[in-house]
């Protein structure tokens, strides 16, 4: 079948010949060897082989880091551009960073957490679900704990539910409109909460959606349910 290579501005090859090339962020390529197994490896921009096609997962890198894992019954880590385990092979399962967290999944209880690319734990694998965030640095992230079906709001300072109650489904914090979320207590009643509307008051009114963040964005700070037929996360 056919390979592909590098070539430099003169067209002359720069690097060995690989089954795939994928163009990747932060001056690196990823590659695939299908000698033998579908394998993975990273390619310098200069051509060079940073690692060998040896990975059957690697992601494209994220906040300076890909996700990888070495075999089937591997554990997933996180390398740097050199090829190096900045963070250690060491979860059952893994996310790449997004927004500067990562979701890992801790190999003894099957919880997850979150870490930042230093490898820190910025929220303990304790919970049956966690939603990803959708902006740098948030204070607040949901989660399901374990045991329960419900979401709750976790603050990201003090690692333990902030505020509100258990919600069948949520949108993230200013999502939607600034300082608040979209939460659902059941397939039929949404709210918006925040941490100066904790309560929720319900409304008798049907409205489609886009109608209702017009208004939520006019009365951000008011502590109100609207009652419409809206079942997306």
């Amino acid at each position: 079948g056919s390979c592909q290579f590098l070539i430099d501005k003169e067209g002359k090859a720069k690097s060995k010949l690989y089954t795939t090339i994928f163009p990747c962020k932060e001056e690196v390529y990823l590659t695939l060897d299908k000698e033998g197994a579908n394998k993975y490896g990273m390619l310098g921009i200069d051509g060079r082989e940073i690692v060998p096609a040896m990975y059957d997962v690697i992601s494209p890198s994220s906040n300076g880091l890909l996700l990888v894992r070495k075999s089937a019954d591997g554990k997933f880590g996180f390398l740097d551009k050199t090829g190096t385990f900045a963070i250690a092979d060491i979860y059952q399962y893994a996310f790449s960073f997004r927004h500067g967290l990562a979701c890992v999944e801790d190999s003894e209880h099957g919880l997850w957490g979150m870490i930042n690319p230093q490898g820190q734990t910025v929220l303990d694998c304790k919970w049956k679900t966690i939603v990803f965030p959708t902006e740098d640095n948030p204070q607040y992230l949901w989660a399901v704990p374990e045991g329960s079906e419900g979401y709750i709001c976790v603050d990201l300072k003090t690692k333990q539910p902030a505020f509100g109650g258990e919600y069948k489904w949520i949108r993230n914090f200013n999502a939607d409109a600034k300082g608040i979320a979209l939460v659902g207590l059941d397939d039929t009643h949404i709210g918006c909460i925040g941490p100066e509307t904790p309560v929720e008051h319900c409304a008798n009114t049907f409205r489609g959606y886009t109608d209702y963040l017009k208004e939520m964005e006019l009365s951000c700070n008011d502590q109100w349910v609207a009652k419409i037929p809206f079942t997306e996360q």
